[in-house]
């Protein structure tokens, strides 16, 4: 079982141990309203023991939540870490291949062997399809050159002019998200 199916198990069979957040903020919404039109004292009590009860669980409920949002976040971390480590070993093994198929051709080319059977292999020596190397872009006619625009928006120096103005420069919006803060 992976670290990741593990961590989900356990939370599961914490989280079914519980009613569901969806649940418990509808009941806690559903209780003060009521709360609010209660008429005794009684009634009053009742309604605000559970409306902390409610709060504790939801409070448990959460933290439960962060915590496993922050134990997924670390096994991505690691994932990614792993992910980095296997692609520098990926690129190595493709160096060393590259470097022993020219290691080979040099050698071929040394001996003046065009072609080497074995009994899993031909190796030949080609020739590549013609490319074209420039030398100096600007010796070449206009006929041969393709132009590029590029539009780049300074969004750093339009929030700046928006700060400094509160004004909306033409063509952008300024939009403000929100983000769940953990500390």
């Amino acid at each position: 079982m992976t670290d990741i199916e593990q961590t989900s198990k356990a939370f599961m069979q914490t989280a079914n141990r519980l009613p569901v957040l969806y649940e418990l903020t509808a009941e806690f919404l559903e209780v003060e309203a009521l709360l609010e039109t209660a008429e005794d004292g009684e009634d009053y009590r009742a309604l605000s023991e559970r409306l902390d009860e409610l709060h504790g669980t939801i409070k448990q409920k959460s933290d439960n939540i962060v915590g496993l949002a922050r134990t997924y976040e670390a096994l991505a971390e690691a994932r990614r870490n792993e992910a980095k480590r296997m692609a520098d070993g990926a690129r190595a093994y493709e160096t060393r291949a590259e470097w022993l198929r020219k290691y080979l051709l040099d050698a071929m080319r040394a001996l003046e062997v065009d072609r080497i059977e074995t009994s899993r292999f031909t190796i030949s020596i080609r020739l590549n399809p013609p490319r074209v190397e420039i030398l100096e872009a600007m010796m070449v006619p206009s006929e041969y050159q393709r132009t590029k625009v590029t539009i780049d928006v300074d969004k750093g120096e339009v929030l700046r002019h928006f700060k400094d103005t509160g004004e909306v420069v033409p063509g952008v919006e300024i939009t403000r998200g929100q983000r769940l803060d953990i500390r």
